[in-house]
């Protein structure tokens, strides 16, 4: 999803390779810990909580898929969404372009015009190009 965000936009080619190493691996660590959190809680049966209640949201009837719904449809879910939206914002740091395509999307959900970088409180120009910023390279 953050690649195809990035090529898509019109962005000096080096900013571009700057927003995927930010994102990439971010994402491929979080899958990793996402991944092993929901073997352990599943494979231990550490998330048993409301067996009831899970297998009927989840229309189940195999008790012991509890913990596994819990650990991935229910923490692991929203820990994802809670973790895109912050690398979105770190992607966006990196790359203001992006922002214009968040505020299309915005704008075809909500009929409304949004103003991400001053929502955001993002720089104008990316981080590393701030007069008087660091320069990694």
């Amino acid at each position: 999803m953050f690649s195809g965000l990035i090529a898509a936009v019109r962005a000096p080619f080096r900013r571009k390779l700057r927003a995927l190493a930010v994102a990439v691996p971010i994402i491929f660590v979080l899958n990793v810990f996402r991944t092993a959190f929901i073997s352990i809680a599943a494979g231990n049966q550490l998330m048993h909580w409301f067996p009831d209640a899970v297998l009927f949201l989840f229309g189940e009837t195999n008790p012991y898929r509890v913990s596994f719904l819990v650990s991935d449809r229910i923490i692991s879910q929203l820990g994802a969404v809670v973790a895109l939206m912050a690398i979105t914002y770190l992607v966006a740091r990196q790359l203001p372009e992006l922002l214009t395509v968040l505020e299309d999307v915005l704008y075809l959900l909500t009929g409304d015009d949004h103003d991400l970088q001053a929502a955001l409180e993002l720089p104008r120009e990316p981080v590393a190009e701030q007069p008087g910023a660091q320069q990694g390279d």
